[in-house]
């Protein structure tokens, strides 16, 4: 490998087998993983696997959020499940032995990489802050608007996110986010509302499709009356779907970027195929 890629020494690495995981309390873990150490001693590697399967999928739809039990703020709820799920006492291990830990991940495993590296930095003390590092690729966002602005103001410098332009994962939680809300707001409005709304739209549409003959007059001034003694209800729809974005941003329900972040137009097929090398 050396010889090929050009790498030193210390890029030498060895699996961790499923008994050593089982051993370490990975029992549990609910997150598809491959945990690495170097060879050459000094750190080790975790890996999170990318969205695969469909209970990748069902996590990655589970977009509400989740209070936080470590720092301020909330998080993707499936995102934080995940990551609670990976014992932490296995990494507190690592560092009173003073080895560094390199968390990493792709998409999905790239945001539950950021929250087990979270929730490490607040469960361990400064002393070994410095032996934490997270680099992710392709990552969605995580973070409502306060947990991202308190991981900027205290650990920014311990995330390192890689993005392409091109890509749609880091841009697509936002978008969803949004739609929820306009959608289902912060459950104001009553369903009955939803279906007026509704109908409301489909009378518009056959509407445009009628000829102003005078036969059809009295079909015209029919569905416009019923039109009218909808938009009452309506307005109060369009109003609270208005009301619930506008709240979902302002108390920091939305989703934010956490960390620092290096994007390019389009990732290197060079770095790409290399990647999986230095596990």
């Amino acid at each position: 490998m050396e010889k090929e890629y050009g790498l030193p020494e210390t890029a030498k690495y060895e699996f961790l087998s499923k008994e050593e995981l089982l051993d370490a309390g990975f029992a549990g873990c609910s997150q598809t993983l491959l945990v690495v150490r170097s060879l050459a001693g000094g750190h080790y590697v975790v890996a999170c696997r990318g969205t695969m399967d469909v209970s990748d999928a069902l996590v990655d739809l589970n977009i509400v959020h989740r209070t936080v039990s470590l720092g301020e703020g909330a998080a993707h709820a499936g995102f934080l499940e995940r990551a609670k799920s990976i014992p932490l006492d296995f990494f507190r291990r690592l560092l009173i032995r003073n080895e560094r830990v390199v968390l990493t991940g792709h998409s999905l495993g790239g945001a539950v990489a950021s929250l087990v590296t979270l929730r490490l930095l607040e469960a361990t003390g400064r002393w070994c802050h410095e032996q934490v590092q997270c680099y992710t690729f392709g990552f969605p966002f995580f973070a409502d608007y306060r947990l991202a602005k308190y991981i900027n103001t205290h650990y920014k410098r311990h995330f390192l996110h890689f993005v392409s332009r091109s890509d749609l994962v880091p841009k697509v939680m936002p978008m969803i986010h949004t739609l929820y809300c306009l959608w289902a707001g912060l459950h104001v409005g009553p369903l009955e509302d939803v279906f007026r709304f509704s109908r409301f739209v489909m009378l518009v549409l056959e509407l445009m499709k009628v000829r102003l003959r005078v036969t059809e007059r009295v079909r015209v001034l029919t569905m416009a009356s019923q039109a009218l003694s909808w938009f009452p209800a309506m307005s109060r729809f369009v109003l609270h779907r208005l009301l619930a974005l506008a709240l979902s941003f302002h108390v920091g329900y939305g989703y934010a970027f956490a960390g620092q972040i290096l994007s390019w137009r389009s990732i290197p097929t060079d770095i790409m195929a290399s990647f999986p090398h230095f596990l």
